[in-house]
């Protein structure tokens, strides 16, 4: 499997999912945290949970459509796409676009 998914933005999916998003969540956390012991201010639970809710819906917005390239080469100057196609062609139009 890791030869078929090698250089596939399965890897580029699973690399944003684990390590970008689970850091950030561990830092807001963390701030969250200890500035409540350093400042002596607690934030408003209802406030927290539509942040915390905003961030995860926000996040799993932006790096899921990497899931639905799973088999797509990450390197697309790679790929031989024939330009006379439809699909060339509306490849081409968002190129330059």
């Amino acid at each position: 499997m890791g030869v078929v998914l090698h250089g596939t933005y399965y890897v580029v999916s699973h690399f944003h999912y684990v390590l970008r998003i689970g850091a950030v969540f561990g830092i807001f956390c963390g701030i969250n945290l200890w500035w409540t012991f350093l400042t002596g201010f607690i934030y408003d639970k209802i406030f927290m949970s539509m942040v915390f809710l905003v961030v995860f819906v926000g996040a799993n917005l932006t790096f899921f459509l990497y899931i639905l390239l799973v088999c797509m080469v990450f390197l697309v100057n790679m790929l031989i796409i024939p330009i006379f196609t439809l699909f060339g062609m509306l490849f081409l139009l968002m190129v330059l676009c």
